[in-house]
C-alpha cells in the first residue's frame, strides 16, 4: 500500500512507499499552471515501475483535495480552463 500526502507548506504532494517507508516521488504543484501539466505529471507517474492503478486514482483525488483544501471548491472547472489559462495554486 502506497500513501500519498499533500503538503500545503510548500504545495506538494508526496508519494510514499508504505511498506518500505520511503519517499518514491513529488509533485510540485506550483509547476502545475495548467491541466496539460498536472496530465504532465499523471502520465510520468503512470510510467513508473512502482505505480499501480491505485497509485494514479490516490493521486488524482490528492489533486482534487489539495486544490478543495486551498480554493475551497472543485478543481475540475478550473482545471478544464482554456489553453491560454493559468492554474493558481496560491
Amino acid at each position: 500500500m502506497n500513501n500519498i500526502y499533500f503538503q500545503k507548506h510548500n504545495l506538494t504532494i508526496q508519494i510514499y512507499s508504505d511498506h518500505k517507508k520511503e519517499w518514491l516521488y513529488g509533485v510540485d504543484l506550483e509547476n502545475c499552471t495548467n491541466s496539460a501539466e498536472i496530465l504532465d505529471y499523471i502520465f510520468q507517474i503512470a510510467a513508473k515501475k512502482w505505480r499501480t492503478p491505485q497509485i494514479l486514482y490516490d493521486l488524482i483525488k490528492e489533486i482534487e483535495e489539495a486544490w478543495k483544501k486551498i480554493h475551497g471548491k472543485n478543481a475540475q472547472l478550473t482545471f478544464c480552463l482554456g489553453k491560454n489559462q493559468t492554474i493558481k495554486w496560491k
